[in-house]
Formats: structure tokens, C-alpha cells, sequence
């Protein structure tokens, strides 16, 4: 787990002498996500530079260390991530007569890609962002893992200058980037708390999409972007994927076991979170079973905080039999952590201090490596999303919509602008879009109504926006057919709240802390196995049955008939203490600041919901 950077100067714009001292700059910009070694690499003729900064997880030796090189094919490498499977890659690659001298994933990378180029990605089981340049075919090759779990961030002027970083704030800060708004991103970031790919808040730094790669020509200076892989879940899925529920149960639990024997590996000692919900327990009762010896979990929680969860996962830990570390955390005496977290956020998001505070209490306790239950909810089905397109499946019926639509939207136009609840705003667009699984469900994630981002957004920002432009997105991910609704939430869940937002968040906030989180729940083989799977049989018996059903059968049965809770922060005290202590200068270049300012009072006054005021405030703290 690292972070990468580089340049290629197509028309030689800056001096040589500077390069080097470029390099420095990106590498300065990102140590946090690599304490542990840096390296840099230039080419011959001062075009192409390529930066890393090392957090030592596997093969701790030198032979780890990067830029890495393959002197006999004229190949370099950055990378940043894991390639869980790299020791059944290292057999192939022996196979076909390749010699490796160190033990590193990235070692096992660089000969692959060596040997067969972008041919081969499918072969790749892991998370990852890098940037492979072969001198023998004048190319550059960047991606990204299929699911998104690593970033990657980049800038093309055309036939000048191409750069990319792990983080935007590399290229912000080296002034590679010329730092304008993008009224895209943020009208994204309104709408749905987050900024999806390729945007983000910068106009001129893009988000490479997951699955995509990006080929250039360093003679000819041509940027071509392509995918290696599309989901699954935005393919239809049709009846009988597999020949009965028995192999698709087997199936499953095939990959899941292979998953998590594979995110074991490690030359550091891998810890979980442990928050006494079913997603935790789930994983580190499976690490236990892939073979984890002396596993550490970990449990943070604050003093009187409501929905505190510290006595199951306690319980839990002590039938699991792992050395377990509970952490309380005294955010009375820690007055700063919000601004730092708000700082390290690196993009803006509804979401992300959670994790900020989780990973700075893993961190603080000497481990690099700690696994998540992230994906959970999006593949089983968890969130109250799934119960809604349920409930709500009458809506979506052919027949249904095409009696409803009409009146829906005629009611719409009359209402609209007529009622002040911000749900009912919401409820409003998903009435003018005509009900459908992909309206209903931005409806209920949605941060803003249409109406109330247009009233946000400055005049200078709303001229690159169109109306309706989140909805037309999110719409184009689904597949609607049979048995549709609970996959078409399946999806939205896992393409948009799951990539769009928890992944980003979950990288920066980690590596903050200098802290790898590996997600056993979310490999490329499970995603693939469970999109063959009947949605109905995921459902079959309520909300993430499949865990429940597992966890009842090894120590726990009815040990989850209870509530959900989570770790959950007491933001209605936290925030206003926050914009007490630090005053926000609205950007009147993004917002109508008078508007913001009626948005802070209702949140103040107890009339609206933290999320909305969080969202505005992690923009200014990026976009100010």
C-alpha cells in the first residue's frame, strides 16, 4: 500500500532541473500514505518521472522497494494496493521461465505486465492503482482495480502535459493543477454527497473510472481510456444463472473462501474492525476460519455515546477467542480532529470522520494492516434501500407506471416549490422522473432535491449544470427486467454509494493514518459469483440472511436479533460546535452564500439534518 505520482512532459515545458525537485514536491504531498520508503525514477531525456512513497506490507525488504524496474524488458512500475493472488501469478510467471529475486506482489506486477501487457488484467485479484511504462513500446499504462477500492487521479493538456497522483492534492499543491471549480463535481457532491468519476471538485483533475485503464503514446502523445472489465451487475441478469440455489450457495461460498484466505497475506500482522454488527462479526469470524493466528480486533468507541455497541463486540471477541483492543476516544479533550479529518479528506464527502477516527485508533495501537466489513450491505441486500424497492415494487410495474407517471408528474409541476420539507422536495423529483427503481432510490440517498441545488449553486457554477443530471447518470447503471428491483438497488448500492463514496472515503481517511484496509467482502470472484445468483434467493429470508444464516450455524445464533446501530457520532452536538470554533467563509464563486446561510440556521435551529450542512462545509474546506 503506497501512493504514486508522475508526469509525462509531452512538449518539454518543464525545465529538467526542476523535475527532480517535482518529484520531491508529489512525494512531500503524500507521505502519509507511504512513511516507510521513497523513491523516484526520470528517463533519459527528462520526460517522463515517476514518484512513490512505500508503506512496507508485503516483502519488507528492498527488493520491495519502488519505482521498480525490469532492466532486461525496458519496463518501470508504480504501484499502490495488493495483488492478493500474487503467489499463483509467481507460479505462472516461473512456469514461463521468468525470474523474480524478491518476494513482493509489485515484483510479481511488473513481470506480468512486462510479459503480457494489458492482455492479461483479468488474471489480477486484488485492489489497485499504477502506472506501468514500457520504453520498448514508447507506452504508458495506468488503471485501476476492478471494484475501485484504490484511487487515481489525473490531468491531460493536450500534447503538453499528462500527470497523476493517488491524491488531488498532489497536483494541487505542486501546481500542476490550475485549481478551478468543476460545477459538475459539485453538483454531483450536492446531489448525492459524493462526486463520481470522472469528476471531481477540481475542473482539470479527473477520476479514472474502475474496471478502466488509460493507454498513452509517448511518441505520438495520444490518450486512449478503455475497460477491462464491466461490472456484472450492469448486465442483465437473466434466470438460471446457476442450475439450482445449491451450486449458487456452493459457489459463493467458494469465493468467499478464497477471498479471505487470500486477504491474509501479509508480512505484517493483519487486524479487523470490530463494531459488533453482523458485516464485522461476519469477517472476522472468516479470517479466523481462513487461518488467521492471533488475530487483533479492534472496537472504538466514545464515552455516553448513544447506540454504543463496545459490550457485543466485547462478547463477540471473547467467543471468537482474538486479542481484542477497545478503544475509547474523548473528542471533549481532542478539539481538533474534525478540521484535521475535514483536511485529510482529500475530495469532499458527506462522509468519512468514522473512519478517520477508526483508523487513527488502529494506527495508534503499531498495526499497518486491518480488514473492514465494507460491501456487506451492498451485496446482501442490508440496507433499508432493499426493504423499500420491495415495498415500493407495485410503482415500478409496467403497468403501474404507465398510469401513474402521467399524474405523478402533472402533480409535481403543481407542487412543486410549494413545500418546504426537504423530503418532500425529493419525493417531488422521483414523481417528475416518473417512478422507477432508479428515481425511488436516488430519492431517499439523495442529499438535495433538484430545486434546492439550483438555489445553492452560484449563478458562475449553474451555468455548466444541466437539471436532472444525477438522475440521467444513475439511471444508465441499471438493467431494469424481471425481479428486477432488489438487483437495480444492488446496483445503484454498490456502483454509486459503494464506489462513489465509501471507497474513496474509506482510502483517504486509512491512509491518513498510514493504515492499509483490505474489504475480504467485495473481491472481483464474489461480486462475479453473486451476480449470477437469484435476487430472490438473496432475499428469500430478509435483510442479509446469507451472513446471518452462517453466523447462526458457527457460535451466534440469535446473537443479531437486535437493532442495527453502528459506530455513530453525535453530530447534533459535534457540528455546531465545530462552526462555532471555526467560522466557514462561504466561497461565493461556488454558492449562494445567503442561501447557505438560511441551510446553517435551519440545521441549528434542529430543522434539518446534519448531512446537508456537512456536505456544504467539506466543499468550502476544499473548495474555499
Amino acid at each position: 500500500m503506497c501512493g504514486i505520482a508522475g508526469f509525462i512532459d509531452f512538449a518539454g515545458q518543464i525545465p529538467p532541473e526542476r523535475k527532480p525537485f517535482l518529484l520531491n514536491e508529489m512525494i512531500q504531498s503524500m507521505s502519509h500514505r507511504g512513511p516507510d520508503g521513497q523513491g523516484t525514477y526520470v528517463d533519459d531525456n527528462f520526460r517522463i518521472g515517476l514518484a512513490h512513497t512505500r508503506l512496507s506490507i508485503v516483502d519488507l525488504s528492498d527488493t520491495g522497494n519502488q519505482p521498480m524496474h525490469d532492466a532486461d524488458r525496458g519496463t518501470h512500475l508504480v504501484f499502490n494496493g495488493e495483488i492478493y493472488n500474487h503467489q499463483e501469478l509467481r507460479s505462472l510467471l516461473i512456469e514461463q521461465g521468468v525470474s523474480l529475486i524478491g518476494t513482493s506482489d509489485t515484483e510479481v506486477l511488473l513481470k506480468w505486465l512486462s510479459l503480457y501487457g494489458t492482455t492479461r488484467m483479468d488474471a489480477l485479484d486484488g485492489m489497485f492503482a499504477f502506472c506501468f511504462y514500457d520504453q520498448r513500446y514508447h507506452k504508458v499504462l495506468l488503471a485501476r482495480d476492478p471494484i475501485g477500492e484504490k484511487p487515481l487521479y489525473f490531468l491531460h493538456r493536450s500534447n503538453q502535459l499528462f500527470a497523476f497522483a493517488s491524491e488531488t492534492r498532489t497536483l494541487l499543491e505542486t501546481k500542476l493543477s490550475e485549481g478551478s471549480i468543476c460545477s459538475k463535481g459539485i453538483y454531483f457532491l450536492l446531489s448525492q454527497g459524493s462526486i463520481p468519476p470522472p469528476y471531481t471538485h477540481i475542473e482539470d483533475i479527473k477520476f479514472l473510472k474502475p474496471g478502466y485503464l488509460l493507454e498513452i503514446n509517448t511518441k505520438t502523445y495520444v490518450v486512449s481510456e478503455r475497460c477491462y472489465w464491466k461490472h456484472p451487475f450492469q448486465k442483465p441478469w437473466e434466470k438460471g444463472g446457476f442450475s439450482e440455489e445449491e451450486e449458487g450457495a456452493q459457489r459463493l461460498e467458494s469465493a468467499i473462501r478464497k477471498s479471505f484466505k487470500r486477504r491474509l497475506r501479509s508480512d505484517v500482522p493483519v487486524g479487523a474492525f470490530l463494531s459488533g454488527g453482523i458485516d464485522s462479526t461476519y469477517v472476522c469470524s472468516r479470517l479466523l476460519q481462513a487461518g488467521a493466528s492471533a488475530l487483533h480486533t479492534f472496537t472504538v468507541g466514545i464515552p455516553g455515546q448513544r447506540g454504543d455497541e463496545s459490550i457485543y463486540a466485547r462478547e463477540i471477541s471473547k467467543r471468537l477467542g482474538t486479542t481484542h483492543h477497545e478503544v475509547m476516544i474523548d473528542l471533549e479533550n481532542d478539539k481538533d480532529w474534525l478540521s484535521q479529518a475535514l483536511e485529510d479528506m482529500d475530495v469532499p464527502s458527506i462522509d468519512g470522520p468514522n473512519t478517520w477516527l477508526v483508523s487513527r485508533a488502529v494506527a495508534r495501537e503499531g498495526f499497518k494492516v486491518a480488514c473492514s466489513g465494507v460491501g456487506g450491505d451492498e451485496l446482501f441486500y442490508g440496507y433499508p434501500s432493499f426493504a423499500l424497492a420491495e415495498k415500493t415494487s407495485w410503482f415500478t410495474h409496467p403497468f403501474s407506471a404507465f398510469c401513474l407517471n402521467p399524474f405523478a408528474k402533472l402533480l409535481a409541476s403543481i407542487l412543486r416549490g410549494k413545500m418546504p420539507d426537504p423530503k418532500f422536495y425529493r419525493i417531488i423529483d422521483a414523481g417528475r422522473r416518473g417512478f422507477t427503481v432508479a428515481s425511488l432510490w436516488l430519492a431517499k440517498r439523495a442529499i438535495f432535491s433538484e430545486k434546492e441545488i439550483f438555489a445553492f449553486l452560484s449563478e458562475i457554477l449553474l451555468a455548466g449544470v444541466e437539471e436532472d443530471g444525477n438522475y440521467e447518470r444513475v439511471r444508465t447503471l441499471t438493467n431494469p427486467l424481471p425481479e428486477r428491483s432488489l438487483r437495480e438497488v444492488s446496483t445503484l448500492e454498490q456502483r454509486v454509494y459503494l464506489h462513489d463514496q465509501l471507497l474513496r472515503d474509506t482510502d483517504a481517511m486509512s491512509m491518513a493514518h498510514s493504515l492499509e484496509v483490505r474489504l475480504p467482502l467485495i473481491s472481483k470472484d464474489i461480486i462475479e459469483t453473486i451476480a449470477k445468483v437469484s435476487p430472490s434467493w438473496l432475499w428469500k429470508n430478509g435483510p442479509k440472511w446469507v451472513l446471518k444464516d452462517w453466523l447462526s450455524q458457527n457460535g451466534f445464533a440469535n446473537f443479531f436479533d437486535r437493532p442495527k446501530q453502528g459506530f455513530t457520532l453525535n453530530w447534533s452536538t459535534i457540528l455546531p460546535a465545530h462552526l462555532k470554533n471555526n467560522p466557514p467563509k462561504w466561497n461565493s464563486i461556488a454558492f449562494d452564500v445567503d442561501r447557505v446561510n438560511k441551510e446553517l440556521d435551519f440545521f441549528l435551529s434542529g430543522k434539518h439534518h446534519h448531512s446537508r450542512v456537512f456536505t456544504l462545509l467539506s466543499l468550502q474546506n476544499k473548495a474555499g
